[in-house]
């Protein structure tokens, strides 16, 4: 009885860790195949009383808000750039915080889909992985429930 008791918990253990790897691990995995990071310098003007500009990415930001996005660096000294909007149906980025009557280039930080034409259903594949995963997960757990060992 004690085998078994040490099977169950041992397989509800797996299932626990599996679950926290197909829930948290999986995805960062599946991003870093998919995504690409990119760096773009815009040159920007700033009028008299302006604070903010809107520039216009090359690619669509993969994760469609501001997230994952930045301003790394700006020429001007005075800048205090920050990202506080991306229309993704656009592409265009707004960049708050930079000094009036002033012309700098801006560093854009952001990511792009990876280009996967080599394997058309890689989205998919990756997708079913983690149905893969938690399937092999479960039936490990229904399996020790009902070891006769």
């Amino acid at each position: 009885m004690a085998e078994r008791a040490g099977a169950v918990i041992g397989a509800l253990i797996a299932l626990v860790f599996g679950l926290f790897m197909v829930g948290n691990v999986l995805p960062d995995a599946i991003d870093g195949t998919l995504v690409e990071n990119v760096n773009e310098n815009y040159s920007v003007t700033t009028g008299s009383g302006t604070v903010s500009a809107v520039v216009t990415l090359s690619d669509p930001h993969y994760y469609e808000d501001t997230s994952h996005m930045e301003v790394t660096s700006s020429e001007s000294g005075t800048d205090s750039a920050a990202i506080s909007a991306y229309n993704s149906g656009t592409q265009e980025v707004t960049v708050i915080g930079l000094a009036v009557s002033t012309t700098r280039i801006l560093n854009i930080d952001y990511y792009r889909e990876r280009d996967n034409d080599q394997f058309t259903y890689f989205n998919s594949f990756m997708g079913i992985i983690s149905l893969i995963i938690a399937i092999g997960l479960v039936w490990m757990l229904i399996k020790s429930f009902f070891s006769t060992k």
